[in-house]
């Protein structure tokens, strides 16, 4: 598994509690998981850890992804040319994204020409570096970004907040039964049904794993 549970706060606790919750998947159906991927995943990073090391070491992105497929990317609200930029202390946010079209779009990619039009949005990575400090991410996979990774990242695992997943699952109602064949909690199979209803209540966070019989394991781009 990704190694992403932790604290809510800024930093990993082993007093935190996380449910540990298992899907097993209709074929076909992952897809309609990737809502949470938007929402965001959290992993825990040391002091002074780069975007690319998050990327490539905690989450097992490939350099050739990071590089010729995710061409934006946010770092709390700021835009990064810089992956090698360092992740700040306590609690972020980092948004991922394939290039987005029109000149916006172009404008927002990292390494472009047009950067000098945005660079009061831009993270500069002297910021970076003097608030770096050991925390924790939430990680926004969008567009074709989450298309590619997801398979790979539900199938290793994630950690989401509780209430992402209440949020989710209490939205998708009847919809879940559609795309899931199987749920265990802490090791327990549980309904279905009960995927509606918080049956994780009093855990901070949830590692959710998801397999699907039919289909081999994923390679990593």
């Amino acid at each position: 598994m990704i190694d992403t549970a932790g604290s809510r706060e800024d930093s990993f606790s082993p007093r935190q509690s996380v449910a540990t919750l298992c899907l097993v998947m209709k074929p076909g159906r992952l897809p309609q998981l990737y809502p949470l991927l938007q929402h965001g995943f959290v992993v825990q990073h040391a002091s002074h850890c780069s975007i690319r090391a998050l990327l490539c070491e905690r989450m097992s992105v490939s350099s050739a992804y990071v590089e010729n497929n995710i061409q934006t990317i946010f770092l709390n609200g700021k835009v990064v040319d810089d992956i090698d930029s360092a992740l700040p202390e306590g609690r972020s946010t980092l948004a991922l994204s394939a290039a987005m079209p029109g000149l916006v779009g172009a404008a927002l990619r990292r390494k472009t020409a047009l950067g000098k039009f945005r660079s009061g949005i831009t993270l500069s990575r002297a910021d970076s570096e003097a608030q770096s400090g050991p925390g924790i991410s939430a990680v926004k996979l969008f567009n074709l970004v989450a298309r590619d990774l997801g398979p790979i990242l539900f199938a290793a695992g994630l950690t989401f907040d509780t209430e992402a997943l209440d949020a989710f699952f209490s939205s998708a109602g009847r919809n879940v039964l559609s795309f899931c064949r199987k749920a265990e909690l802490d090791g327990r199979t549980i309904p279905i049904e009960a995927l509606t209803s918080s049956p994780w209540a009093g855990a901070v966070y949830v590692s959710l794993k998801v397999c699907s019989p039919s289909h081999r394991a994923p390679v990593a781009p």
